[in-house]
């Protein structure tokens, strides 16, 4: 039963005469008050990219694509909210002030993120193009930590992905599966020891 909840996913794309919303349209962020989401901020102007790249030639048959907001985490130790935007490759933070700062930008296309704070204080990220990733946001070294999977190599669309409490990491690689592909699977990614 849907109980006045606005739509998600794909759905949350159209508006109720089910058209696309335009481009320019802003990228909020949300936050939960008193359990209602208010807009707490948007991608800045400056941070905006209308434009193709490798992920809207696949993914929108060559159309120009906005930036495209995923993958967000809370890094209480930090005090900052990450995000991804999975076409240009850009891992941005927002601080408690709604202050965007870009993290990192690299050839890749950034899509889940967890917080490694088990091992070490990383952030681990499910990468489309490069696999797993982690990355320092203190230095902003980052580096490929997995692109085969027991000897075979990922079918390159890394997805989502959680840590255990004894640092065990598992995530979906769901390549381009769908109802016509129903491939994708779920890897238990090995462990993160302590050194």
């Amino acid at each position: 039963m849907n109980r006045g909840l606005k739509p998600s996913g794909a759905d949350a794309l159209r508006s109720p005469e089910s058209r696309h919303i335009k481009q320019g349209t802003p990228i909020l962020v949300f936050r939960l008050k008193n359990t209602r989401a208010v807009e707490w901020t948007s991608l800045p102007q400056n941070f905006r990219r209308i434009g193709l790249s490798e992920h809207s030639i696949i993914q929108k048959r060559g159309k120009p694509l906005d930036s495209l907001l995923e993958g967000s985490i809370y890094v209480s130790t930090l005090d900052l909210l990450f995000v991804t935007d999975i076409p240009y490759g850009r891992i941005c933070s927002i601080d408690s002030n709604a202050n965007w700062t870009l993290v990192t930008e690299y050839d890749g296309e950034p899509n889940g993120l967890v917080w490694n704070h088990i091992t070490k204080n990383i952030i681990i990220i499910a990468n489309f193009k490069q696999g797993i990733l982690e990355l320092d946001p203190t230095s902003r070294e980052l580096q490929i930590i997995a692109s085969r999977y027991q000897g075979e190599r990922l079918k390159r669309r890394p997805n989502d992905l959680v840590i255990t409490a004894d640092g065990v990491i598992y995530f979906t690689d769901q390549g381009m599966t769908g109802l016509q592909d129903p491939t994708g699977r779920v890897f238990r990614g090995g462990f993160i020891r302590r050194t």
